[in-house]
C-alpha cells in the first residue's frame, strides 16, 4: 500500500484508566449489559453474543516493533513483546464474546531490544531461560506510531443483524499498520459446509461483508453473492470458468510458489484521497 491511511489526529499522550479483561467483557456482575453507565450499556448490548477475532498485520515492506494495542478503557488488547508485526507475521487471536472498543489506541516502538553494552553488540538475542548476563540491558525504545481508532461506531449494524440470524461464524476486526497510520476494517469468517459432527473434514474459511479501510489478498475458496456461498465453477486455475474470473480483474493467480496453483481474490485499500486501490498481496 502506498496511500496514508485516512485517520483521526494522531495521540501523542493519552492518560488510559481502568482495568477490565480483554476487550473489556465485564463478569463481576450478574448481568454485564447493566452496568450503570447507559452509553456502556448500549455498547454491550449492541454487541451480545458475537464471536470476535483480532486480526494484526501490516502493509507490505514494513516491520513495526513491539506493537501494542489498547481499548478505551485502557486494557491492553494485543501486544507483541519483542516480536515484530509484518505482512507475513500476520497475528490472529480468537477471543470469543467479548466487547467491542468505542476506539483503540495503536503504538509501536524503534529501537527496542538487548543491548550488551559490555561489548557493544546492540539487539542481542536472548531467549527466555537464559538468564541476563553482566553488562546486558534492555533498550525500550521510541515511540514510532501512535495513532487512535474508531472501532464499533464503524461497524454496520447489518454486520451483526447477518451473525445473528446465522451465527455459524464470527466478527473479524481487523488492523493493518502502515508506517503514516493504520488502516481498520472488518468481516464475517464463515466456513460454509461444516459439519460440527465431522472433526475429520477441513472447511476453509470464507469471508463476507467486508468492509473498512482495506481487505486483504486470500484464497477464492469460494464465490460470495447475497444468497450466500457458492463452490467455485472450476477446481483448476486454466479453466474457461476461471479465466473468465480473473478477466474482471478481480481474481488473480499468483506468481510464487505453491500460491501459484490457487485462485486468489485480490485485496484493496482506501487511500487518503477516499479511492478504493486493488492489490495482489
Amino acid at each position: 500500500m502506498n496511500g496514508t491511511p485516512k485517520q483521526p489526529m494522531k495521540r501523542k499522550l493519552l492518560a488510559l484508566l481502568c482495568g477490565l479483561p480483554w476487550l473489556g467483557a465485564c463478569r463481576a456482575g450478574p448481568d454485564p449489559y447493566h452496568t450503570g453507565d447507559p452509553a456502556e450499556d448500549a455498547l454491550r448490548h449492541r454487541f451480545r453474543n458475537i464471536s470476535i477475532e483480532l486480526v494484526v498485520d501490516a502493509v507490505e515492506g514494513a516491520e513495526m516493533e513491539r506493537v501494542n494495542i489498547t481499548n478505551d478503557l485502557g486494557v491492553s488488547i494485543f501486544g507483541r513483546g519483542v516480536a515484530t508485526v509484518a505482512l507475513g507475521k500476520r497475528a490472529i487471536s480468537a477471543v470469543g464474546s467479548a466487547r467491542v472498543p468505542r476506539w483503540v489506541r495503536v503504538t509501536w516502538r524503534k529501537g527496542s531490544g538487548w543491548d550488551d553494552i559490555s561489548v557493544g553488540d546492540p539487539k542481542r538475542n536472548l531467549y527466555r531461560s537464559e538468564k541476563i548476563p553482566p553488562g546486558v540491558k534492555w533498550v525500550e525504545g521510541v515511540i514510532a506510531g501512535d495513532y487512535t481508532i474508531p472501532v464499533a461506531e464503524r461497524i454496520p449494524d447489518a454486520v451483526l443483524e447477518s451473525l445473528r440470524k446465522d451465527p455459524r461464524g464470527g466478527l473479524r476486526i481487523k488492523f493493518r499498520l502502515h508506517p503514516d497510520g493504520v488502516y481498520f476494517g472488518w468481516d464475517i469468517g464463515r466456513r460454509p459446509g461444516k459439519d460440527p459432527k465431522r472433526k475429520d473434514i477441513y472447511f476453509p474459511p470464507g469471508y463476507e461483508m467486508t468492509g473498512g479501510d482495506f481487505k486483504e489478498a486470500r484464497v477464492a475458496s469460494y464465490l460470495w453473492s447475497p444468497d450466500g456461498f457458492k463452490g467455485l465453477p472450476t477446481s483448476s486455475i486454466s479453466s474457461p470458468e476461471a479465466q473468465k474470473l480473473i478477466e474482471t480483474g478481480m481474481y488473480f493467480v499468483p506468481s510464487d510458489g505453491k500460491r501459484s496453483k490457487m485462485l486468489w481474490e485480490k485485496g484493496w485499500y482506501i487511500d487518503k484521497d477516499g479511492r478504493k486501490v486493488l492489490t495482489d498481496y
